[in-house]
C-alpha cells in the first residue's frame, strides 16, 4: 500500500505544479498526506486506495498539456483499467465529459479566450476514437477472461445485477 499512497501522493503534486505552480503542487501534496481522512484509508488494504491512485494518473494526463489523440489514449487506458477496478469509475466519466464540455462552451462562448486551434479530421477523430479505444482494452481483457472461464454469468451476477438488486429501502 505504500508505493500506492505514494503514487497518489505523487499525482496530487503533478497535477497542482501542472495547473498552478510547483509551489501550488508541493502545499496540495502537503495538506493531501495531513487530511485525517486519507491518512487512515492509506493504511488500509482496499481496492479504493488503487482507484484513486489511477483515477489521479488520468487526471495528471488530462491536465499535462493540450489534447492529443496519444495522451487521450492513455488517459483512456488508465480510466479503463480504473474501471477493471470499481464500477465507480462510471461517475467519474461523466463527471469528466461534463467538465470537457463545459470548457469548450465556455472557451467559445468567451471572446478574447484561446481558441482551438484549427484540426485536421483525422486528428478530430483520432482525439474521439483514441479514448474509446484506451478504456476499451482493459474491461474487454477481463469480460475474455471470465468468458474463457465460462463463468461469465456469475461475473454478470456479481458485478452488475448484485449492486443494482436492492433489498429494502432502494
Amino acid at each position: 500500500m505504500v508505493p500506492i499512497v505514494g503514487l497518489i501522493l505523487a499525482m496530487s503534486y503533478l497535477i497542482g505544479a501542472q495547473l498552478f505552480s510547483p509551489r501550488v503542487g508541493l502545499w496540495g501534496t502537503l495538506l493531501t498526506a495531513t487530511f485525517p481522512a486519507f491518512y487512515f484509508k492509506a493504511g488500509e488494504y482496499r481496492p479504493d486506495v488503487l482507484w484513486a491512485a489511477l483515477w489521479l494518473i488520468t487526471l495528471a494526463i488530462l491536465t499535462a498539456g493540450r489534447p492529443h489523440p496519444r495522451r487521450l489514449f492513455a488517459a483512456g487506458l488508465t480510466f479503463g483499467i480504473a474501471f477493471a477496478v470499481s464500477m465507480k469509475t462510471t461517475f467519474l466519466a461523466l463527471i469528466v465529459l461534463t467538465a470537457a464540455l463545459a470548457v469548450w462552451l465556455l472557451r467559445a462562448a468567451v471572446p478574447g479566450s484561446r481558441g482551438s486551434p484549427q484540426m485536421s479530421g483525422y486528428h478530430i477523430i483520432g482525439s474521439l476514437l483514441a479514448p474509446v479505444t484506451g478504456v476499451l482494452i482493459v474491461p474487454l481483457i477481463v469480460v475474455a477472461f471470465f468468458a474463457w472461464h465460462g463463468v461469465l454469468e456469475q461475473m454478470y451476477y456479481c458485478v452488475i445485477v448484485h449492486n443494482i438488486i436492492s433489498e429494502g429501502d432502494p
